[in-house]
Parts: C-alpha cells; sequence; structure tokens
C-alpha cells in the first residue's frame, strides 16, 4: 500500500473514532429499517427506545380550560402506519362540552403538533401514546398502548366452486 493511501486510510479512522452519539441522527427511515430488518412493530419496542416524553403544558390552556370546568386533558397519539395523528380529549365537570371546548382544543393540537415529535412509522400496526395533564393535581402521565392481533376459533366448511 502506498504511502497515500495509508494516510487517506489513517485520516478516515480518526473521522469514524471523531464521531459521537451527538452526531448520529437516527431518521425515521432508519428507525423503520432498523425495526422492520429486525420483523418488529414500533410499538412493541416503544417501551424499549423509550417513552414519550411529556412536555411542559403552557399555562395559558391550563387557565382556559380550568374556567370551562375541564379538570384533565389528554393528548390521544397515534400512528403505526406511517402518519402520526393527535386527538385532544377533555374531563371534568359535566358542562364540558364540545361547543365549550372546540377552539381551545384546536390550540392544544396545533400546539402539541410543534412540538411533540410523533411520526407514527411503522409497519401497520397500531400503537400510541397518551399523554394526560390532571390540572388540578398538577401531574401528567404517559400511557403507551399497541394493538395485537387476536385470532379466534378457525371454522370450517365445504368449499365449493364454480
Amino acid at each position: 500500500m502506498s504511502n497515500e493511501s495509508e494516510n487517506e486510510t489513517e485520516k478516515n479512522e480518526m473521522r469514524v473514532n471523531e464521531v459521537t452519539q451527538e452526531d448520529v441522527v437516527v431518521t425515521d427511515e432508519l428507525r423503520a429499517a432498523i425495526l422492520g430488518a429486525a420483523g418488529l412493530s414500533p410499538g412493541i419496542l416503544a417501551g424499549l427506545i423509550g417513552s414519550l416524553k411529556p412536555e411542559p403544558i403552557p399555562l395559558r390552556f391550563v387557565t382556559r380550560a380550568l374556567t370551562l370546568g375541564v379538570d384533565k386533558i389528554t393528548l390521544h397519539w397515534s400512528g403505526g402506519s406511517d402518519e402520526g395523528y393527535l386527538h385532544v380529549s377533555f374531563s371534568g365537570s359535566e358542562e364540558v362540552t364540545w361547543d365549550a371546548t372546540r377552539d381551545l382544543g384546536t390550540e392544544i393540537t396545533t400546539w402539541g403538533e410543534e412540538t411533540y415529535y410523533y411520526n407514527g412509522a411503522g409497519d401497520g400496526t397500531s400503537y400510541g401514546d397518551d399523554v394526560t395533564y390532571y390540572l388540578k393535581e398538577g401531574r401528567v402521565s404517559v400511557q403507551e398502548w399497541t394493538m395485537v392481533r387476536q385470532e379466534g376459533s378457525e371454522n370450517f366448511d365445504t368449499m365449493e366452486t364454480l
């Protein structure tokens, strides 16, 4: 091997050794390829890869929600077929109505989509995360879920042909 190619090899090895965890970006495509190669669903691995981290909710949403009689806001994230979806629900007093919370729900949806990273990549198996803000208690919870195929009994009959 010539001195020039040895020097080039050394430079490349140095570049590889300088790579840190911060330099590595796991894209949606890379994550999907890794999971696909392993034959696994992202929903099943969500707990192993890392749970969705709850983000602080803006005080303006908390104040408006409490004024409307809402004491719990839940962000229902879902995915599994390369699309991430967000549905916002409210719980509270009996006076809480869809009409009263419609604008607040739209604003929280926009905030959630801009704040959280949720792409929904997957193999078609439905999965998701529910982030619930308990406004009066000042707590937040995250719950992961996944849909699993459950087969029932197999029934047979005589096959007919045309």
